[in-house]
């Protein structure tokens, strides 16, 4: 009987090593582990935003990064992403990363558009995207540029990141810290420029297209895998060493699991005190189930 006593304490002691996930800060993320052809996709973040496929993507398992299937995607195919605050990164830090797999290299003067948030049209666009971009930045053979219109173009590029490769994956991360843009090509940093604008589009965006020009722009011809947008936290700032593997599902609560607004230590003591709670219950229960039907035989009576 002291086994069973001593296995219960052991769990709940263990408890306080298991809450530390940060992913209540992503906004965003396109694992694509589904059958090939399918053409559902889905969000894992914690947000479960509403993906809207368009012209023909679909998930494929012939090329994939990690797991059995990537999203595909030719000219005129695109996901559609609903207006979320989630979406909203104002001045602050995020991390957008992805993995890409291009089958055809991306047309001078316009990069191939990954992910895009707001429209032209609304004058909110924020697009993110690689290849050559004559006249602007990145230039030459390749990089990567986040462009902006809030009533004016901006544009935001690495510096030289070399050819891309075709049928190749490749890393790519963005990401801002302190009012500056990290640019990231398979762990490598490749520059960084100061931009503190307020990015907070008001509309909707896509995957695999940016809306630009109130239309369409800039489609990527390949694979994309493991997708992630990252609101509130900037993860690198210094090389790095790419993903060894897909990230961990979200946590359902969003960590502010005592509801108050603010995801901080009291969620952790909440929810530890929530789970010993829980713990106390079954011990409970046990101990009636023991004393009101274990025999010293072992046999119930």
């Amino acid at each position: 009987m002291k086994i069973l006593f001593s296995l219960t304490l052991i769990f709940l002691v263990g408890v306080s090593t298991v809450f530390g996930d940060a992913c209540n800060s992503t906004s965003l993320l396109i694992h694509s582990d589904t059958f090939d052809g399918n053409t559902d996709f889905i969000d894992s973040s914690i947000y479960d935003h509403t993906l809207s496929p368009s012209g023909g993507v679909t998930h494929s398992t012939t090329v994939k990064k990690f797991g059995v299937s990537s999203i595909h995607l030719e000219t005129n195919e695109w996901i559609d992403l609903p207006d979320s605050e989630a979406f909203d990164f104002g001045t602050g830090k995020f991390t957008i990363d992805f993995w890409v797999y291009l089958t055809s290299a991306p047309g001078v003067g316009s990069p191939a558009r990954v992910i895009s948030f707001g429209s032209q049209g609304s004058n909110d666009l924020i697009t993110i995207g690689i290849g050559q971009r004559t006249g602007g930045i990145p230039n030459n053979d390749g990089g990567m540029v986040l462009t902006t219109f809030f009533g004016q173009w901006a544009d935001y590029g690495s510096d030289e990141m070399g050819t891309l490769p075709l049928n190749t994956w490749m890393h790519f991360a963005l990401v801002r810290d302190s009012g500056a843009l990290y640019f990231f090509k398979d762990g490598q940093l490749y520059g960084t420029k100061p931009c503190a604008v307020d990015l907070n589009p008001n509309s909707g965006g896509a995957v695999g297209r940016s809306n630009q020009y109130q239309g369409t722009q800039g489609f990527i011809n390949g694979y994309i895998d493991e997708l992630r947008v990252v609101k509130g936290i900037a993860q690198w700032t210094a090389p790095f060493t790419v993903p060894a593997a897909p990230y961990t599902p979200c946590c359902v609560d969003g960590g502010d699991f005592d509801q108050d607004g603010d995801v901080d230590e009291d969620d952790l003591v909440a929810k530890q005190q929530d789970i010993a709670a829980q713990i106390q219950a079954l011990n409970d229960e046990l101990t009636t189930w023991i004393n009101n039907c274990w025999s010293v035989n072992n046999v119930c009576q």
